[in-house]
């Protein structure tokens, strides 16, 4: 297995501003993948906190896989895993939460 630079984009919230924090990484393909998925969870926990977080995390997760495919890093299993944890689960979450304060909020 050859190894290759990777860059992945974690993203911070910081005082309503994003601090992109790059990594290099020289990696083998599975491990790439493995790291990637790590960036995309910390995304997932803190990069919906700033303002314009859900216009910023789920960009950068993209980047990040993005990255993986540029490299023939990117497999199905690593795709569906980062989407789902880093877009999918924190909007949903997002909705419940909304979806909970309008019945609580509407409630005589």
């Amino acid at each position: 297995m050859s190894s290759r630079t990777l860059k992945f984009v974690g993203v911070a919230p910081f005082a309503y501003s994003y601090s992109l924090v790059p990594g290099r990484y020289l990696l083998c393909r599975s491990h790439a993948a493995q790291q990637a998925f790590k960036v995309n969870c910390k995304t997932a926990v803190l990069g919906y906190l700033g303002f314009p977080g859900f216009i910023a995390a789920p960009y950068y997760v993209v980047r990040n896989l993005a990255e993986l495919r540029r490299n023939h890093a990117l497999n199905v299993n690593a795709m569906a895993r980062s989407v789902f944890v880093a877009i999918v689960a924190p909007l949903g979450l997002v909705a419940v939460l909304f979806v909970l304060v309008v019945c609580w909020a509407s409630a005589p």
